[in-house]
């Protein structure tokens, strides 16, 4: 058989068009370009655009070793230990009456909602995907609601929506210092305007990705489908990585300029009230270390957000990366499962490092009195065993 080049090339993102006859009036088909796939190479075939089931599915065929038990283990030690953070947490924030009452409550108690139930999903999520049979992982309801549109979208929404919970209670706690913030107007009803402005800026920075995802028949089994991207639409893909940069970076950024300015303000308050020779560079940095807390959550906010951001990004820009069982589908998971590590560790970054909340929580909680009880009780056979040494 003789092969040709089609006259009009049929095929998108640089694809090569070949038919049998000098006519074209014959079938043709195309030879795709390297991270390209599709009829007309229309699909990306980029490791780094697809989703963490599709690379998960790669690990567990091609690799010789038990990968869908290792991968399942992981994930559930993870979600456990989320569920055990953010339970906690919010017991804290609810038994508590004096962080219930301000506005820091509300935004923390939507913190945990948010995180326990973007822990869950993880759960079901990757269970039905290692577990399940090719005829559920692959229907056309799974991706629309695990993997493509309706879940996998509210998780991310949720996601960005806790980064800007955490921000803006960092930012309100300055204008507070700074400009007597609480007699202007800052009540509950303020701050559940602000929670449904921020779920409804979340909620717009998903459609890019909404438009750009679509779900499509299964090359090798036309009754099964696969969720993938469309290859040429650049300009979704921009707004996309307008809204990741603005969701990861603008929020690290409020809140590393909100808690310097209020440490900045408690500084300058202690070197006007105090009676020794302080600098203020020195009286700065004993408040850095005495409210620590205040910079925890952005930096663990922002180690983990900068990893996956950068990766997704350059990735699909400048790179081909085959989709294949190799060091890129570790690393594109670690990426993954990084971005959740602010909603794992939701007491570990809030709660354990403020001197105030971990009162709160001995005082108000019962697994927090169960753990005073415990301790007191280890201090004192401490204490009695040094007496009899």
């Amino acid at each position: 058989m003789t092969i040709h080049s089609c006259s009009i090339n049929y095929c998108k993102n640089n694809g090569e068009c070949y038919t049998n006859s000098t006519s074209n009036n014959d079938s043709w088909w195309c030879v795709c370009s390297p991270c390209t796939t599709g009829f007309t190479c229309e699909l990306k075939n980029n490791i780094v655009w697809l989703n963490p089931p599709a690379v998960m599915n790669i690990m567990v065929r091609e690799s010789t070793l038990n990968y869908r038990a290792l991968l399942i283990s992981c994930i559930t030690v993870m979600v456990l230990v989320g569920l055990i953070n953010n339970f906690l947490a919010l017991s804290t924030f609810l038994n508590s009456r004096s962080i219930r009452s301000p506005y820091t409550g509300i935004y923390l108690i939507s913190y945990c909602i948010c995180s326990i139930y973007v822990m869950i999903f993880i759960e079901i999520r990757y269970v039905l995907t290692l577990y399940g049979s090719e005829s559920i992982t692959k229907s056309y309801y799974y991706h629309n609601i695990y993997n493509c549109y309706i879940g996998i979208r509210i998780n991310a929404i949720l996601i960005a929506a806790c980064m800007w919970y955490s921000s803006i209670l960092a930012v309100e706690r300055t204008l507070l210092e700074l400009f007597f913030f609480k007699l202007f107007g800052m009540t509950r009803k303020h701050t559940l305007i602000v929670l449904l402005l921020v779920l409804i800026f979340c909620t717009c920075g998903r459609i890019p990705t909404i438009l750009r995802i679509i779900i499509v028949s299964d090359l090798e089994n036309p009754d099964l489908f696969i969720c993938t991207s469309v290859a040429d639409m650049k300009l979704l893909s921009h707004v996309e990585s307008i809204f990741a940069w603005i969701n990861g970076g603008g929020t690290c950024f409020l809140h590393f300029l909100a808690n310097i300015l209020t440490l900045i303000s408690i500084a300058r308050r202690k070197l006007y009230l105090s009676t020794h020779k302080l600098t203020l560079c020195n009286t700065w940095c004993t408040q850095i270390l005495q409210h620590r807390d205040y910079f925890i959550p952005p930096t663990v906010i922002l180690l983990t957000q900068l990893g996956p951001i950068l990766f997704f990004e350059i990735g699909s820009r400048y790179a081909c990366i085959e989709p294949k069982f190799d060091v890129w589908s570790h690393i594109h998971l670690f990426v993954t499962f990084l971005n959740y590590v602010p909603q794992t560790t939701t007491f570990l970054i809030f709660i354990y490092p403020s001197k105030n909340y971990m009162n709160e929580f001995y005082s108000n909680t019962v697994v927090g009195q169960w753990l005073l009880k415990l301790k007191e009780k280890c201090t004192c056979h401490n204490v009695n065993t040094k007496d009899i040494s």
